[in-house]
């Protein structure tokens, strides 16, 4: 159970004398961990996802113990990392045209069923069919903690820390095909013309392929792909912005959809597919929202989305994906543009947007690891 620290009167002034470096090479002053205002905020602040990554953050700064008490290496609030803005004009994307896997991504993916299309945060059975669910042994039991998306017949795309550091739980395989837990095979309207989906799939997994520098500390690269033992029957996936138009989409202020079965108010998992509509934030005013509870600022290789009141992506969202319908090929089709990483600590906190993996720094990642 988290503790929350009382804040302590001491604080580090200017004449605070330099005694440390910080992991990032910052001078600092090696002190008792409540007289540093702005870790104790770090840990305090952080969500139930975070607490490990702060924890570690911590014992790295540790420099030593006054009884019990750990001293940490407190560098001045004043030269702690500004968050990365970003940049599309100083960024150059690859070209993707000519990767020698860009043809295992099916051409036929995304469909927009618009006459299926669900009101409010209930989604239809029939609207996100590349939706996946993560299963975990956790001491004998089967649980889903995590989500991804189908991307082709053999690979879900899902987060980094889905996948890796997991403690005691085991990633068993993933679900497809699914979107009420409760039933199966998944219906929708009325009796005299019911329509179903085919019964879900339970595929295991031949192995997890995350990002080599993927940051537990940071989040940063947080995105891996699963390799399923078999491929996937009736294959749905969602498109993914490999164009150079897609790829170039200025995402700031659009709305896009996450979908998931996370903790929903009630702060217990839904049962049923939901799925919210939330803003792409500027990332600048993403990082100085953030910045007081992150561990280093954003960059150019996430996005912030979200930020309002009781609508946002929780706990058990992770790894799903972001989304929008977009024109690919003079089609409507949805294409993904991130992978849900990590948020605030309540979620639906009004102003904290959470932050996701951007899809279109890792394009050229996603179609290396891809095989037959």
């Amino acid at each position: 159970m988290r503790f929350l620290i009382v804040l302590a009167a001491l604080i580090c002034s200017s004449a605070c004398q330099y005694d440390c470096n910080t992991p990032n090479g910052e001078m600092g002053s090696c002190v008792l961990f409540p007289q540093c205002p702005h870790l104790v905020e770090q840990w305090n602040s952080a969500s139930r996802s975070q607490l490990f990554v702060v924890g570690q953050l911590l014992r790295e700064l540790n420099c030593g113990y006054q009884g019990v008490t750990p001293k940490v290496c407190c560098a001045p609030q004043s030269v702690e990392r500004p968050p990365v803005v970003f940049n599309n004009e100083n960024t150059r994307l690859p070209d993707l045209s000519r990767h020698r896997n860009i043809g295992m991504l099916p051409n036929r993916c995304g469909d927009v069923e618009i006459d299926k299309i669900s009101n409010g945060n209930r989604t239809g059975v029939f609207e996100f069919p590349w939706m996946a669910l993560l299963a975990y042994r956790i001491n004998g039991t089967t649980a889903f903690q995590c989500g991804g998306s189908v991307i082709n017949g053999r690979y879900i795309l899902t987060a980094a820390h889905c996948v890796t550091d997991l403690g005691n739980a085991t990633l068993a395989g993933v679900r497809v095909g699914e979107h009420d837990i409760r039933t199966n095979p998944d219906c929708e309207g009325p009796s005299d013309d019911l329509q179903c989906r085919a019964a879900y799939q339970d595929i295991p997994m031949e192995r997890a392929i995350f990002h080599p520098e993927y940051s537990a500390r940071t989040y940063y690269n947080d995105i891996a792909l699963i390799r399923l033992a078999r491929p996937i029957i009736r294959i749905e996936p969602i498109c993914l912005p490999t164009s150079e138009e897609l790829r170039n989409t200025e995402t700031e202020n659009m709305n896009m959809i996450v979908a998931g079965w996370g903790l929903t108010e009630n702060n217990s998992p839904s049962e049923e597919l939901l799925k919210i509509q939330i803003p792409v934030v500027n990332n600048t005013r993403c990082g100085q929202v953030l910045n007081r509870s992150l561990v280093a600022g954003i960059t150019r290789s996430q996005l912030c989305a979200g930020g309002l009141t009781k609508i946002d992506a929780c706990r058990g969202d992770s790894g799903g994906p972001l989304k929008s319908v977009q024109e690919v090929q003079n089609v409507q089709r949805y294409v993904q543009h991130g992978i849900v990483s990590f948020g605030a600590r309540i979620c639906g906190t009004t102003g904290i947007p959470a932050v996701y993996t951007r899809l279109t720094y890792f394009m050229d990642w996603i179609l290396d690891q891809l095989q037959p």
